[in-house]
């Protein structure tokens, strides 16, 4: 439950894409992710900016630890149904 309210506290300090012009260059500034780390349970979690869902990783799950490691996020949007077979 600590992390439902985690995510709902941060979600009203995102920017969203767009909202930031940078003077700099010719693109915006948004965040892009959220993440935590839960020291208790060593659990990394994080969603990004374009997907809802919350996706976990576990530091004693990676294999080759002295590999570097790259883990890809789905950007889609996914909608579940809420009642078996659709409506």
């Amino acid at each position: 439950q600590a992390f439902s309210y985690f995510y709902s506290i941060m979600g009203a300090m995102v920017m969203p894409e767009g909202f930031v012009k940078n003077k700099t260059y010719n693109e915006t500034t948004f965040t892009r992710y959220i993440c935590s780390y839960d020291t208790k349970d060593n659990q990394l979690t994080l969603k990004s900016h374009l997907n809802p869902t919350v996706y976990k990783l576990r530091f004693e799950d990676i294999e080759d630890e002295d590999k570097r490691q790259a883990f890809f996020i789905d950007q889609g949007f996914v909608t579940q149904d809420l009642i078996q077979g659709g409506m």
